[in-house]
């Protein structure tokens, strides 16, 4: 989990970088508004997925996931 954390910093920072130096030209306030656009739309894409993901693990546990796993595998 650690790892993939670093990857997906890593990656925003590079990010970062390459939208800001795309931006650096434009006057102050489209500079500011275009580079805080990416980070904007990946917040929201990973809170809504983190949200997802909640909503679909909340309240199991592998002894229930197994036996969900069974019960349709035998229809």
């Amino acid at each position: 989990m650690v790892v993939a954390e670093s990857l997906v910093g890593v990656a925003g920072y590079l990010l970062r970088d390459l939208v800001y130096s795309a931006v650096a030209r434009l006057p102050f306030f489209f500079s500011i508004s275009l580079s805080k656009l990416p980070l904007a739309f990946s917040l929201t894409f990973l809170m809504i997925f983190r949200g997802l993901l909640f909503s679909e693990l909340n309240g199991t546990t592998r002894r229930s996931g197994v036996y969900r796993y069974k019960a349709r595998s035998s229809q």
